[in-house]
């Protein structure tokens, strides 16, 4: 699969969770939906935040880092979208059951920091201390 191929096919994707988020934001009624409407709504969103991410993280890689081949920015571009979806998914979960506060927002920050310094050590790329 071509990068080009690639990028076209997760931007249309990215489009489509973006559109599915909005019609769910518009159409479902949380308090008939239940469980199901959360699901999706939070599914919707980061898959979107994913798509979102990734494309961003992945053209700003290639604008700054031009010397690398670009087929091996994707997954960490995509790695890093995934975290911070995840992160801004958390966070609004959190926010709305009245948990979130700066200790979950400090220790959520940490753990993501240790993992991504973990994925780093295994390519050699880890900054030196």
């Amino acid at each position: 699969m071509s990068l080009r191929f690639f990028i076209i096919s997760i931007l249309l994707c990215t489009v489509l969770c973006w559109l599915a988020w909005v019609l769910i934001l518009l159409r479902i009624n949380p308090y008939d939906a239940g469980v199901i409407g959360f699901v999706l709504f939070y599914t919707s969103l980061f898959l979107a935040l994913v798509g979102t991410f990734s494309l961003a993280g992945l053209g700003m890689r290639r604008i700054c880092k031009r010397h690398e081949l670009q087929f091996r920015q994707v997954p960490v571009s995509f790695r890093q979208g995934v975290w911070f979806a995840l992160f801004l998914v958390i966070m609004l979960f959190l926010q709305s059951q009245d948990m979130l506060t700066a200790v979950n927002v400090f220790l959520f920050i940490m753990a993501h920091t240790v993992i991504e310094l973990f994925f780093l050590s295994r390519n050699g790329k880890a900054p030196k201390i």
